[in-house]
């Protein structure tokens, strides 16, 4: 199928759910709409940026300069049990690109909808969402909470990814509840030439009861399903069938105990319909936490089976609430497949000043991505805001992120730093105006380091429309 037409076809479809479904929220308009009132927000934003390497190639291919309109509209319904969001956007750019003519082009649409609904004893929620990504633009640092070891990757072509998930929960006051979740993820690559960006899809169902013990004590029931296919050169297939209990137990009014024991089986196959892996086992954990005057206390641990084999994680954590900030850190140690004993962190720190504020933010995980890898994520920021008058401010920003192989020699070490300053005034009410630099390097194991700089303006204005 032509994918244009393939992107129309889900777009209206996206849309034609939002006027007669229900579902919860993954966008959300910049403004609030009162109780039982509509909100309709649009956007405009337009950014001319110059750049001496926006490819990120080891030898520059020449300046690039591009011109982006960002327009974009939301839609927000909200009553005292329900909300209803609709979100759309897209970029007309305007491009002079080495190698390429100059062309005018719709790129990177985006469609969402959310609703919820909240009933005396139960609540349901739904949501959907489609986005395309131009990958020549594609700033992962920005946009993806969660890095896996496609995220780096550089390359020509389009990424869509479709997402849809439905949950419904009742019995929340009783003793006995249930529910279930579904979620269904759809990942699709075109015109791309590295073999690691592939369409992938995955599906998981979760069905679920809930026991109120007693005033403590309470738990949770859940057989969770997942189906995952991959269109890589093997054609790989992981099937997860999994069965855990969790408890929570009150030890005092300040500690709580979670715990949680269960059993998974993975059974992967490859194209050739030869068992490929098949790992089975125990998953547990437990998380104790304590309140104390000015933040809380926690020490866990927990083991689970990947595709890759078993990895236990331990830490303790400690979140701190200070006249002027707040600080969470965690330190603890992880055990791979490998039989290699590794360290893991978070750090997040907010300090706060009448005219600026500074963040900070560190971490490194150790995890099995979506498409089976082990790999290990590092990633920090900094961040310090200025607020030179009442219309006008600086903002300094620094980004960096790493995914590496952890272990089965399947991911390519890749790292991105990001340096970026920022100068934003207010024209009147309604426009922003912002100008700044920003600076690029990556480096990717075998093939070398690339860098870039680049320039940018950009003026803004969103309109807000209240009935």
């Amino acid at each position: 199928m032509n994918n244009k037409r393939y992107l129309t076809m889900v777009l209206a479809a996206t849309t034609a759910l939002a006027s007669t479904k229900t579902a919860t929220g993954q966008s959300v308009p910049s403004t609030q709409s009162a109780p039982g009132g509509l909100t309709l927000t649009y956007g405009i934003s337009s950014s001319l940026r110059a750049n001496d390497n926006f490819s990120l190639d080891t030898s520059s291919p020449g300046d690039t300069t591009i011109l982006d309109t960002t327009l974009s509209f939301g839609l927000l319904k909200e009553t005292q049990v329900d909300r209803l969001e609709f979100d759309l956007d897209g970029i007309v750019r305007l491009g002079e690109v080495p190698g390429r003519t100059e062309t005018i082009e719709f790129d990177d649409p985006n469609a969402a909808f959310a609703y919820t609904r909240d009933g005396a004893n139960s609540n349901f929620s739904t949501d959907a969402r489609i986005n395309q990504v131009d990958l020549n633009f594609d700033d992962p640092l920005r946009i993806q909470d969660q890095l896996n070891s496609q995220s780096l990757i550089i390359d020509d072509g389009t990424r869509t990814t479709s997402r849809a998930n439905v949950r419904f929960e009742t019995g929340i006051n009783d003793p006995l509840g249930y529910g279930f979740a579904l979620n269904y993820f759809d990942e699709r690559y075109t015109d791309t030439t590295d073999p690691g960006l592939f369409d992938n899809n995955t599906f998981r169902s979760d069905i679920f009861a809930t026991f109120q013990f007693s005033p403590v004590t309470s738990g949770r029931l859940s057989y969770v399903y997942t189906d995952y296919d991959g269109d890589e050169a093997i054609q790989e297939e992981r099937e997860t069938n999994e069965v855990v209990f969790d408890l929570a137990y009150e030890l005092d009014a300040a500690t709580v105990l979670d715990t949680f024991l269960g059993y998974r089986e993975i059974n992967e196959t490859d194209n050739t319909g030869a068992l490929q892996d098949d790992q089975a086992g125990l998953v547990y954990g437990a998380v104790l936490t304590r309140d104390m005057p000015n933040g809380t206390a926690s020490i866990g641990f927990d083991s689970d089976i990947a595709t890759t084999g078993r990895r236990t994680n331990a830490d303790i954590s400690r979140s701190l609430i200070m006249p002027r900030g707040t600080l969470d850190a965690s330190l603890g140690a992880t055990k791979g497949p490998s039989g290699d004993i590794d360290p893991i962190y978070a750090l997040d720190y907010t300090y706060l000043l009448p005219r600026s504020a500074f963040t900070a933010s560190l971490s490194r995980v150790f995890r099995n991505d979506s498409q089976g890898n082990d790999i290990r994520v590092t990633r920090g920021s900094l961040s310090y805001l200025i607020d030179i008058n009442a219309i006008s401010s600086v903002d300094f920003t620094a980004g960096y992120a790493a995914v590496d192989d952890a272990g089965g020699n399947t991911v390519t070490n890749t790292d991105n730093t990001t340096l970026r300053a920022t100068y934003t005034r207010a024209l009147n009410a309604d426009w922003n105006i912002s100008a700044g630099y920003e600076y690029r390097n990556r480096f990717e194991q075998g093939v070398g380091t690339a860098q870039s700089n680049e320039i940018f303006l950009t003026l803004d204005r969103i309109f807000v429309v209240q009935r």
